[in-house]
């Protein structure tokens, strides 16, 4: 089998975003003086929504009035423990802690309340199919990445989906902040940022729109040109998006990869796209902090990997039609070792045919396919059971029924199978840890049943709930259930 061709569309796809004209008019947004668009000023923060810019799009540009950016984060865990859960959604059970940047998420936080204002007015926009795009240069870009996380546990499959483009942003969470977001496929499509070759960056990486990983790569390459001494000039965004916007065609884009000798295509992709950032043989030979042809082979591994990922992810149905192609085998094979008198474990057991051997092909594929999907499905944020809230009014209300009723028996055990049901879904991290907060529903419920079955009651749920270092492992995905 002739193995298909891998390709970079890097070059292609930056060419469609900077021949639109939605880079320029983000970063109108930002640097607009225009007096009927008032500035919305908070803590050090300000943001404007912008409909006049165009008719096409609705902006709302972030401006931070401080540029000192703290290379520290904060952990997800921490943020929980102050209870504050606005990002508590990307957490799962394979990715249970994430982190982001301090400084960026101080500001957002002394802002909390006003921008919780600003999404009330989004909602409200009359004309909801138009696109909104969320923009902001250096910390402001920052705060503009964080609200539209925060945006992210409502955003469905539909057109008006936000998009955010950043200018000089600094680097806003860690790796696993973006593996959280980088689960959806609609998540992952809502981020661009536009970096200059001189920003120096700090930290990790918050960068999604391509492979995150290669856009690491190429930043952290970016930054070793520099020496980190090196005061280095204000960059002017707006000449740079105007200058990307007339060049856009990439005049000479052809040539230069007629004129290479590598025949593989995605080496070639990659080795052009470094060359439009100014990473080449010739600025190896004067950084000696820099491997040209070391990073040429591990961005080409990483975009292997991450086509190879894509091209699952985009195609499920083929996916789970090889799969239904795999079972039919098998069910062919019951049938046909019945048929034989023998039975597929005994055929199976001796292995006698070939068909035999194929049938181990067929169960080693579909193994691996339903491993996948258990770590796919472990991979997505927290989801709980709809009914579940449902489930604890009804439970509170049958603590309330066994105070009036003679025949006890019936309310208790309805009790009781709402605590299997309450287990089972710990088990399987079905339910947010915020139902172990103090005043909610949930532990009122736990503290009436624990009065009515006494405090010596012991099950498997009163085991998990009275020992608050389970409770604290459970909230961070690291508890083993027995």
């Amino acid at each position: 089998m002739t193995q298909s061709k891998l390709f970079s569309s890097g070059i292609e796809l930056a060419s469609f975003v900077t021949s639109s004209s939605i880079l320029c008019k983000s970063w109108t947004s930002i640097s607009s003086n225009n007096e009927d668009i008032i500035w919305n000023d908070g803590i050090d923060v300000s943001w404007k929504v912008d409909e006049e810019s165009s008719s096409d799009f609705t902006i709302v540009a972030f401006k931070a009035t401080s540029s000192n950016v703290q290379a520290d984060f904060v952990s997800s865990a921490e943020l929980k423990e102050g209870n504050f859960l606005d990002f508590e959604f990307l957490c799962s059970k394979r990715i249970p802690i994430f982190s982001l940047n301090r400084t960026a998420l101080s500001l957002f936080r002394d802002n909390h309340q006003e921008l919780e204002k600003l999404k009330i007015e989004i909602n409200s926009f009359t004309n909801l199919s138009t696109p909104l795009i969320f923009t902001g240069h250096g910390l402001g870009a920052s705060i503009a990445s964080l609200f539209v996380i925060s945006l992210l546990q409502n955003v469905g499959s539909g057109k008006n989906r936000p998009l955010c483009i950043t200018f000089g942003s600094p680097l806003v969470g860690d790796k696993r902040l973006q593996q959280a977001i980088s689960c959806s496929s609609i998540w992952d499509s809502c981020f661009i940022l536009v970096c200059h070759t001189k920003t120096h960056f700090q930290g990790s990486s918050l960068q999604i729109e391509l492979n995150p990983d290669s856009i690491l790569e190429i930043l952290m390459a970016l930054v070793s040109v520099h020496d980190k001494n090196e005061k280095l000039e204000s960059v002017d965004y707006g000449n740079t998006v105007k200058t990307l916007y007339l060049k856009a065609e990439c005049l000479g884009f052809s040539t230069q990869a007629e004129n290479m000798t590598n025949k593989d295509s995605l080496a070639t992709g990659i080795i052009l796209q470094l060359r439009e950032l100014g990473l080449t043989p010739h600025m190896q030979q004067q950084q000696k902090n820099i491997d040209i042809n070391n990073l040429e082979t591990k961005l080409k591994k990483l975009e292997e990997i991450f086509i190879h990922q894509k091209k699952i992810s985009f195609y499920p149905s083929k996916k789970l039609n090889d799969v239904k192609v795999h079972m039919a085998q098998l069910e062919w094979f019951k049938m046909a070792t019945k048929n034989q008198q023998i039975g597929y474990y005994d055929s199976y057991k001796n292995m006698n045919t070939p068909v035999d051997h194929e049938v181990v092909q067929f169960h080693n594929k579909l193994t691996v396919y339903w491993e996948k999907m258990v770590e796919e499905v472990q991979m997505k944020p927290q989801k709980e059971d709809s009914c579940f809230w449902a489930h604890v009014e009804e439970a509170l209300l049958l603590c309330r029924e066994l105070k009036i009723v003679e025949e006890k028996e019936e309310t208790l055990n309805k009790l009781f199978e709402f605590e299997v049901y309450v287990y089972e879904l710990l088990k399987d991290y079905e339910v947010s840890p915020d139902i172990f907060l103090a005043k909610s529903s949930y532990i009122r419920w736990w503290n009436e049943y624990k009065e009515i079955k006494g405090f010596s009651y012991t099950s498997a749920l009163a085991n998990f709930m009275n020992d608050d270092t389970k409770i604290k492992q459970y909230a961070i995905g690291a508890y083993d259930f027995p």
